[in-house]
């Protein structure tokens, strides 16, 4: 099969305008219509001179339009929200683990976490329903001195904008989740915004400022910037107390360099990030079958500021790593960045390839670790993000994982079914930041993962 030669797609539910029933979930009590119970009753195999029925024609036509309706659906790339009456119906008994719906507003995905669930993931009392992919911002306004509670379509939303004038602390509180989330605090007034769950701890985000943060399934930590332990000299370049002079100039670089300063430079602050991971390959799948890679993670982060030593500083910007081949293969791992022998951060693992396809559901791949060290960071230090997690409940609802965000910002997207669907992993799009995975629907072909970001530097240079 060839992606140039794609079959026919459904325009139109077969005899939409033709003769048609309705067919039952239950036995019709008119004898020889179907219903998806029994199908045909067995009186329509009958003879007809020993009093058997022959079905009907507006049998068939409705059974070919309810069947062409959903073809048509997933021809069009739709995907479902969540529908009560369906989950509530005694054949269905709710949603499956890994079952994938729609947000209300169509704008990202829902991840169900337990099997039978029949809660409205944005209802009141929403139960093991977690945010996946969305695309938007949620905007919290008006905040004063009293705690919000987000609603399920607000931390749906992977960033949450806050606003107001603070009378007092206020306290955003989150759902237990393992997700992701970027917090920027607007608000003024001369007091805080902890971002927290119910019963465990958070995280302050400062105002006028923004926060990378995660939920563990207990708390609200931060993600992928972490301040390096405070010393005497570090502490008072991450608070403002001294002032590091005047800024003559900004160098960045790509790629592997020997570092000249301008002339008049007394003082630098050298900021780098390295190599992304590169996403896992697949393998191909054949029919009730899927394959996926899952998403490499991005590279450690340092910032360092330099008062000597750093005049011709051989400058190695960490190798992005490689896409995972086709077939299955595992994604490279990112190159480490460093600044001389002063500062470096390591870059991201590489994605998981998975070369045999797998038909039992439901199938989960944790994504690949992001870099986790450095070394001179005598600002911030922090680990890279890690690729996230690859899976799904069925055929119709699953995703590859996603490239790992780093400091400088998103990884490869994951590609997801009833979305993106099969195809190759996405490339970083950030520097040092992870690959996506690949992903084979149901009779599709193999493809690699998606390429990693390359490291990059950045020299702030002080009179």
């Amino acid at each position: 099969m060839q992606i140039s030669t794609p079959p026919t797609l459904v325009p139109l539910p077969f005899a939409t305008s033709g003769t048609k029933n309705v067919i039952p979930e239950s036995a019709s009590p008119t004898p020889g219509l179907a219903s998806l119970d029994q199908g045909f009753p067995p009186i329509t195999m009958t003879p007809i001179a020993a009093g058997g029925i022959p079905p009907t024609g507006a049998d068939f036509n409705g059974i070919l339009n309810l069947i062409t309706q959903s073809i048509r659906w997933a021809n069009a790339g739709g995907g479902y929200k969540y529908n009560a009456a369906f989950a509530t119906d005694t054949n269905v008994n709710g949603y499956p683990a890994g079952a994938v719906l729609l947000r209300g507003d169509g704008m990202g995905y829902w991840l169900n976490l337990a099997d039978n669930n029949t809660t409205d993931p944005e209802g009141a009392t929403p139960a093991n329903w977690a945010p996946l992919e969305s695309y938007g911002i949620t905007a919290v306004t008006g905040l004063t001195n009293a705690n919000v509670t987000l609603t399920p379509a607000q931390f749906g939303m992977s960033i949450i904008t806050l606003a107001g004038t603070l009378t007092g602390n206020v306290q955003i509180i989150f759902p237990p989740l393992k997700s992701r989330w970027k917090i920027v605090n607007a608000t003024t007034g001369a007091f805080t915004v902890t971002c927290k769950t119910a019963s465990g701890t958070g995280v302050i985000v400062a105002q006028g400022g923004e926060a990378n943060v995660y939920g563990d399934g207990s708390n609200i930590v931060l993600n992928a910037l972490q301040v390096a332990p405070a010393t005497a000299s570090n502490q008072a370049a991450q608070f403002g107390q001294v002032n590091p002079g005047r800024l003559l100039n900004i160098q960045t670089f790509s790629a592997n360099a020997t570092y000249t300063p301008t002339t008049g430079t007394n003082k630098v602050r050298v900021r780098l990030v390295g190599g992304g991971g590169g996403g896992g390959g697949e393998g191909g799948a054949g029919a009730s079958q899927v394959s996926l890679g899952t998403g490499g993670g991005a590279g450690a982060y340092a910032e360092a500021y330099l008062t000597s030593g750093f005049s011709g500083a051989a400058i190695t910007v960490g190798a992005a790593g490689a896409a995972g081949s086709s077939g299955g293969g595992n994604g490279g791992n990112g190159g480490t960045t460093s600044f001389g022998a002063l500062v470096s951060a390591v870059g991201g693992t590489g994605g998981t390839g998975l070369a045999t396809p797998v038909s039992t559901f439901p199938v989960f791949a944790a994504g690949s670790p992001g870099g986790s060290t450095t070394s001179g960071a005598n600002i911030v230090s922090a680990k890279g993000g890690d690729g996230s997690l690859a899976g799904g409940g069925s055929t119709t609802s699953i995703s590859s994982g996603a490239g790992g965000a780093s400091a400088l910002g998103a990884g490869g997207s994951a590609r997801v079914s009833g979305g993106s669907g099969s195809g190759p992993g996405l490339s970083a799009s950030s520097a040092g930041a992870g690959g996506g995975g690949a992903l084979a629907l149901p009779g599709t072909g193999s493809a690699a993962g998606g390429a990693g970001g390359s490291g990059y530097v950045i020299v702030e240079e002080y009179a």
